[in-house]
């Protein structure tokens, strides 16, 4: 595991890359990482080794311990040793059939002694089982990759600036998805030097920019804090304007789409003079609008919360 840890290290990948990339559990290989004695399957070892691409870095080696004849399985740095180097790992079972029925009879006439050699048959089982390991973790290998595409495609998202077309400044402040795919805004535009009114712009599931809408507020600075679509396919917008200036009340109000008249409006002013704002709005299952926001009452801020009609 220092290999591979070293590898994974010279790679730049965290645990969780290297886990992804082989296509295992996080967990799993932060388990095998910190254990003392990991003793991990061959598959995982493959895997491993084919995520980090070092195929021809690690090198597996079998050889028994002559006295007890207990299989010890040792991976070193690929070195030249007198064979093709390789990355898979079968170790023979002291139990295994040898060329001479098992056994090997002393001259002494003593039991018979473990042999510590393979038989032709032997080797070739350790060869196709390698192959077989060799072709699952080549197809972890690519699964892993087609994975990561397509996460990398999942996360490709592109990029929009508002160009001011309706209104020379505008800022975005909240965002929301659409059942029917897509995206909507919310937030504020103005000209210069003029005040704020909430601006709505709608965006397609491809990410395209498509109708704005602005609510006129004359004579009262305006803003959208928060947005969301309730189950019936109407907008909702959480935020506030002043009425009358300079008192700011929070404003709740629902929208058909991009044209049509509120459906619902909602204007919430605390018992004290001061900012009152609506910043928060959540979608319940059954269609009902929750609101967080601040209100003043004397000359302390005072939060507060409410649920409104579906």
């Amino acid at each position: 595991m220092s290999r591979i840890n070293e590898l994974r290290a010279r790679a730049g990948l965290t645990v969780a890359a290297l886990a992804k990339r082989a296509g295992m559990q996080r967990s799993h290989l932060s388990r095998i990482i910190n254990d003392d004695d990991p003793n991990m399957q061959l598959v995982v070892f493959s895997s491993l080794i084919a995520a980090l691409g070092a195929e021809n870095e690690m090198q597996i080696v079998a050889r028994f311990h002559n006295a007890q004849a207990v299989p010890l399985a040792l991976a070193v740095g690929a070195e030249s040793r007198g064979a093709a180097p390789g990355r898979r790992l079968h170790v023979v079972s002291p139990d295994a059939p040898t060329a001479n029925d098992g056994g090997r009879q002393s001259t002494a006439g003593g039991p018979a002694q473990p042999r510590a050699d393979r038989t032709t048959q032997q080797i070739e089982q350790e060869r196709a089982r390698a192959s077989r390991a060799e072709a699952e973790a080549a197809r972890a290998k690519q699964r892993a990759d087609e994975a990561e595409a397509r996460a990398r495609e999942d996360y490709a998202l592109d990029e929009w600036t508002s160009p001011g077309e309706l209104l020379a400044e505008d800022g975005a402040m909240g965002v929301a998805p659409l059942r029917g795919g897509g995206f909507v805004t919310v937030g504020w535009g103005r000209n210069k030097g003029t005040i704020r009114q909430v601006l709505t712009r709608w965006f397609s599931a491809a990410g395209d920019a498509g109708p704005v809408r602005v609510e006129p507020t004359p004579g009262s600075d305006a803003i959208g804090y928060a947005i969301g679509e309730d189950r019936e396919g109407k907008i909702i917008i959480a935020g506030s304007r002043k009425q009358p200036a300079p008192d700011m009340d929070a404003w709740i109000f629902a929208i058909p789409g991009p044209l049509g008249a509120h459906v619902w409006d909602v204007i919430r002013d605390g018992p004290g003079h001061g900012p009152d704002e609506a910043p928060g709005l959540a979608m319940g299952p059954w269609g009902h609008v929750s609101i967080a926001g601040s209100e003043f009452a004397e000359l302390q801020p005072q939060a507060f919360a409410l649920r409104l009609y579906p």
